[in-house]
């Protein structure tokens, strides 16, 4: 995701810089795009900064496609491949699913909802694979039927960009994102009938929790002894309480409480995709009931010798 900086100045007043990586040179020297953006008068800060957000999205998405050069202006129309005159048939592209996927799905719900940076980059990685089998439909148009063999694709035909096949979970959050997008269509009466209404969510085989027994934790916790420092401190943590990774690597001293034997998860640590093939880490607000953020820690450090 590009990076946001507020800037004020006598000449332009309020201004937000946007930079994003797009890739390095042959040195191994990063690359950057940027621009700046001036918003409109009148916004409250709330409403400017969620504008902010969805307009360096937007941003980003032309340099992705090409429509962007590295300074942040635009580039020349590119040359027509075929011929220019518009078939009888062809759709208007602000009444494609792309269209309102990219420029006001994501930009307004997605990226300008309030959610975590690593849902953010799981949206638009799955739309990467929605939007080249339905994206150039009229969006009014996708049937349910058109939902159905997308799923069927991802079962049969489609390869993760490990080369292996993907998971029923994988599927099934591809089935959820598209119900978010064509709930949100209805919602803002884009759409009059919702196909994702006459599709059944994909099926996901339970399986057994593979955890461990006593005995395997005792040798667990022994092999611990042998280990460094910042093992002995995150395994019996992650053993123990049920945390995930990224919260426990978000944990911090404040975050412990001896006398009740209980940590507060308040954050998480996240590695998330940016533009082009950049990774970043980032440090967010952990979205939980508060009644699951508090986790007990009984004798837990009498557990490693």
């Amino acid at each position: 995701m590009a990076t946001i900086e507020i800037r004020d100045t006598k000449k332009y007043g309020r201004t937000y810089k946007f930079r994003t990586l797009i890739g390095t040179d042959e040195n191994g020297v990063r690359q950057y795009a940027r621009t700046i953006w001036k918003p409109p008068e009148g916004l409250s800060p709330v409403k400017e900064k969620k504008l902010a957000e969805a307009e360096a999205y937007r941003w980003e998405q032309e340099i992705e496609n090409g429509k962007v050069v590295a300074g942040g202006a635009f580039s020349q129309p590119r040359p027509a491949t075929c011929d220019p005159s518009p078939a009888d048939d062809a759709v208007p592209e602000e009444e494609t699913l792309r269209y309102f996927a990219e420029q006001i799905w994501m930009p307004l719900r997605v990226v300008g909802g309030g959610l975590r940076p690593s849902t953010i980059a799981m949206y638009r990685f799955m739309l990467k694979v929605t939007l080249p089998k339905l994206g150039d439909k009229r969006i009014s148009e996708v049937t349910g039927i058109d939902i159905m063999q997308f799923l069927q694709y991802l079962r049969n035909e489609y390869r993760a960009p490990n080369g292996k096949k993907v998971s029923e979970k994988t599927i099934k959050h591809h089935f959820d994102i598209i119900r978010i997008l064509f709930n949100y269509a209805e919602k803002q009466e884009v759409i009059e009938k919702n196909p994702i209404k006459k599709v059944d969510p994909p099926r996901m085989t339970k399986r057994p929790v593979d955890a461990l027994t006593q005995d395997q934790a005792k040798v667990f916790f022994k092999a611990l002894s042998e280990c460094k420092l910042e093992y002995r401190c995150m395994m019996p943590l992650l053993a123990t309480t049920g945390v995930r990774r990224g919260e426990c690597l978000g944990l911090q001293w404040r975050d412990f409480d001896f006398e009740e034997n209980t940590l507060h998860i308040e954050r998480s640590v996240l590695l998330i995709a940016c533009a082009a093939f950049a990774l970043r880490i980032a440090f967010c607000n952990t979205f939980l009931p508060s009644h699951w953020l508090c986790k007990p820690i009984p004798g837990i450090f009498n557990l490693v010798p």
